[in-house]
């Protein structure tokens, strides 16, 4: 006599071959999505400088948006989802760089944002504020493109590590709800499966 389970072995084989592709299929998903493209906000409250890194920046083939103060850059931000990396001097007028970053962390504290801080007046306290605040990095000014692009490639890999990491944490909630789903099923139909055997 066959027994229940066994009947039901290619049929639990194909969805075991069907729950792998679509894991694969959504892994790669996951990746792609972390590895979305990114727009840098630069802000300064001179206009020259606002100007040449989103030049040198944009040739580079960074997305940029720009803001004259930090007000100006949190409207930006508010409206702006793509954005992910800011680069801002710290010595600004109304709201300097420290009172910038505290905002973003109060307005945002859940929002993958990665913020390197450039100053003309380099300083040691400074520089520890603005990195306990959460900044990723604090640069002196002058600061040369190639040095300003590496930190930012930098900053875009712990992005999209984070993002990875969390899409995959969200991913693997979702599928052991729906593997403990099947489960259930399963053992429904192997209960009535031997019931009807008993029978």
């Amino acid at each position: 006599m066959v027994e229940p389970d066994d009947q039901f072995e290619p049929d639990q084989a194909a969805d075991a071959d069907d729950s792998e592709w679509e894991l694969g299929n959504q892994l790669m998903m996951l990746a792609q999505a972390a590895n979305q493209q990114v727009t840098i906000l630069v802000v300064d409250d001179e206009p020259e400088i606002v100007e040449e890194i989103t030049e040198d920046l944009e040739f580079e083939g960074y997305s940029c948006r720009s803001a004259a103060n930090a007000q100006e850059a949190l409207d930006v931000i508010a409206e702006d989802d793509t954005i992910a990396v800011i680069v801002s001097d710290i010595r600004m007028p109304n709201m300097d760089g420290l009172e910038f970053i505290a905002a973003i962390n109060e307005r945002w504290p859940n929002r993958a944002l990665q913020i390197i801080m450039l100053t003309g007046h380099a300083g040691y306290d400074e520089a520890v504020q603005a990195l306990r605040l959460g900044a990723f990095e604090f640069l002196a000014k002058p600061v040369s493109l190639g040095h300003l692009a590496h930190v930012i490639n930098r900053a875009k890999e712990v992005l999209s590590l984070k993002a990875h990491e969390r899409n995959l944490r969200e991913f693997l909630v979702r599928e052991i709800a729906r593997l403990n789903t099947q489960i259930d099923h399963l053992r429904e139909e192997n209960e009535e499966l031997r019931g009807s055997a008993a029978e």
